[in-house]
């Protein structure tokens, strides 16, 4: 009886469920590696590209938080893939036009 007490208060007091803290919070953006086509391309005429960053990004809410000058009729489609943005434009683009 005895013997079991004390395995019953040693095995309990072993596992201590405490959340972890997480670390410090991260204040630094992802930086661009490299973007698909090159920034500052012109004659750009496909209708999707990529940028790749040195750490996973989130991108929440793409609708307030990504800005397309001059403004296109319909959002454009934004996915994840590991450290890589990909941006598909489901709108026309206007000729001679910089969008940025």
């Amino acid at each position: 009886m005895v013997n079991c007490t004390i395995l019953f208060f040693a095995l309990n007091s072993c596992a201590i469920k405490v959340n972890p803290d997480g670390g410090e919070k991260d204040v630094t953006p992802p930086k661009v590696l490299q973007t698909v086509p090159a920034n500052y391309s012109v004659n750009f005429n496909k209708k999707e590209f990529r940028i790749k960053f040195d750490e996973y990004v989130d991108v929440r809410e793409p609708g307030r938080n990504l800005i397309v000058s001059p403004l296109l009729n319909e959002l454009p489609e934004i996915k994840i893939k590991g450290h890589e943005l990909i941006i598909t434009i489901n709108d026309t683009l206007k000729a001679n036009t910089t969008y940025t």
